[in-house]
């Protein structure tokens, strides 16, 4: 997976649990990045895992969480990206 759909998934999910209180399912995630198969992001989130980026409990709904440490960098590349014109979105 590149770094730029790494960093896709990794805004949505910190943005929309910024907006709603709670995390994103497969479909919200699917349906906001323009993703037709939920297959597509289950590979995306089971890369992000691999990779502790991610965090969640699979035996239970709505428990994807961002690890405290990449979610700095997260918002750290998301406030670069209003400075250069790259966008993760």
């Amino acid at each position: 997976m590149s770094n730029k759909k790494k960093m896709e998934v990794l805004y949505f999910v910190e943005q929309y649990i910024k907006r709603y209180g709670y995390p994103p399912t497969v479909r919200d995630i699917g349906k906001g990045l323009g993703y037709r198969s939920p297959s597509t992001v289950h590979g995306y989130l089971r890369q992000l895992k691999e990779e502790h980026l991610i965090e969640s409990d699979g035996s239970k709904p709505r428990t994807l969480h961002i690890n405290s440490r990449v979610l700095l960098k997260v918002r750290l590349l998301s406030c670069y990206s209003q400075y250069t014109g790259w966008s993760v979105c």
